[in-house]
């Protein structure tokens, strides 16, 4: 079974980092030792970030704080309109959505209902997919 994940990730965490927290390369003859960072969500749990400010520079500065593990619901095997059934939206209106297509299989999903639930578990023919936003 092959699992497709799409993200767009937009947190907030606050930032935990300590001189104790270290983490030594994986070849022996590198003896130079990487600062871990944290970030801790609400529920207590810390997060390793270091691969994301080392790699892509993120500011660690800039997380705040997290909601915890499960405390968004996703929307699971979403329903979706098509032209003519009551609901779909008319040809004049507008609003952003995150398109997807996986083996001629095309979704929108609406930006407006992700700002809420943020995650979407769907399926494309046999293919599981985690939409992120």
């Amino acid at each position: 079974m092959q699992i497709l994940f799409l993200f767009i990730i937009g947190s907030v965490f606050s930032l935990a980092c300590s001189d104790e927290e270290t983490m030594t390369g994986l070849n022996s003859a590198d003896s130079s030792a990487v600062k871990i960072i944290t970030i801790t969500d609400q529920d207590g749990y810390d997060w390793d970030i270091t691969h994301a400010v080392q790699r892509y520079h993120w500011d660690p500065d800039l997380f705040r704080f997290g909601l915890g593990i499960g405390r968004i619901k996703p929307i699971n095997n979403p329903q979706f309109f098509l032209p003519g059934d009551m609901g779909y939206p008319d040809s004049l209106d507008t609003f952003m959505v995150l398109g997807v297509e996986i083996e001629g299989d095309p979704r929108a999903y609406a930006l407006s209902i992700l700002k809420s639930r943020e995650i979407v578990n769907d399926q494309f023919g046999e293919h599981p997919v985690a939409v992120a936003y």
